[in-house]
């Protein structure tokens, strides 16, 4: 889970340790505009960035 407090979306490299080998399987969005919704899991590699919007909380899960 990641949570953006800020007024501007969050650009920032994600690092699981172990992780080499998972894939993000399941996103959420929760939002002023939205509570819980399905969206499309983005596309993940060990280290790479991951993309929260400007005062939300995204939810991964991983595989």
């Amino acid at each position: 889970m990641i949570v953006n407090l800020d007024g501007k979306e969050v650009r920032q490299p994600l690092q699981i340790n172990q992780g080499d080998n998972k894939t993000i399987s399941d996103a959420y969005l929760f939002d002023s505009e939205h509570k819980a919704v399905a969206v499309t899991p983005p596309a993940f590699s060990n280290g790479g960035e991951i993309v929260v919007p400007a005062e939300a909380v995204m939810l991964f899960i991983l595989k």
